[in-house]
């Protein structure tokens, strides 16, 4: 049965149609009425937090050089939209901060943690200069050392842990990883999981992981088919990196 909470995530923005994860991604994920927004997280030279999926910036960029090696200030001097399209050819790397500012307080920002846990004190920061509210935030990451302290750090944000399947695994195989995920995040008291998109994930197993009390999420759904199956199946949202056709084509 279909979750009264299900909600289309915009994976990296509106990323399809915009240059992924930057202010141009987020407005028209916005403007598409996304239940939520999806975003990856580093760590500058500077310790500023930009929005960005890649450790290094050359396939958004052009420019072959890590965030880390970089600082917020050197960053912003160069274009990270260009590559989609020329009309993007003035989009500059966005703070988490500035991501923010511009998503509705009705809506949810979906953090995915890649520097670290590191990244935590600077996102504790944000919050106690008031720049983003715990309620908003989703926070998220493939390590579970991260997921844990995350969770320790804001015990009253969601914590997600998310995982990705080798290529060659069999079937068989990727359903005992799923039962076992599901084993390690109920003893370790994580919020939910938020699941790369495989054939065993389906209502049988959706079931199983509401039945234990956490929140069941899946990336990256791009198939109107596949994604009303997951939503009939009662999965708390799905991220998409076209919102607002699917919710056109979810007829919601």
């Amino acid at each position: 049965m279909r979750s009264n909470k299900f909600r289309i995530i915009a994976h990296r923005g509106s990323s399809y149609h915009a240059p992924e994860n930057t202010i141009s991604s987020a407005k028209l994920a916005m403007e598409e009425n996304a239940d939520a927004l999806e975003l990856d997280i580093h760590l500058t030279k500077d310790n500023q937090l930009v929005v960005i999926h890649d450790s290094n910036i050359k396939r958004t960029s052009g420019i072959d050089k890590n965030v880390t090696d970089l600082t917020l200030q050197e960053l912003k001097q160069y274009n990270f939209g260009l590559w989609k399209n020329k009309k993007w050819e003035n989009e500059r790397i966005p703070t988490l901060e500035e991501l923010f500012n511009i998503v509705p307080k009705s809506k949810t920002v979906f953090v995915e943690i890649k520097s670290g846990p590191e990244c935590l004190v600077e996102i504790k920061q944000l919050i106690v200069d008031g720049k983003i509210q715990e309620s908003q935030m989703v926070l998220m990451d493939f390590n579970l050392d991260t997921v844990l302290k995350a969770k320790l750090m804001f015990p009253n944000v969601e914590v997600l842990w998310l995982y990705e399947f080798e290529m060659l695994s069999t079937p068989k195989a990727k359903r005992i990883l799923l039962d076992n995920i599901l084993k390690t995040a109920v003893e370790n008291k994580i919020d939910g999981l938020n699941i790369e998109n495989i054939k065993q994930l389906d209502s049988a197993f959706i079931k199983k992981v509401h039945d234990n009390s956490l929140k069941c999420y899946c990336w990256t759904v791009d198939n109107c088919k596949r994604a009303k199956y997951l939503m009939d199946s009662g999965i708390d949202g799905i991220a998409t990196n076209k919102p607002g056709w699917m919710k056109l084509k979810l007829n919601i």
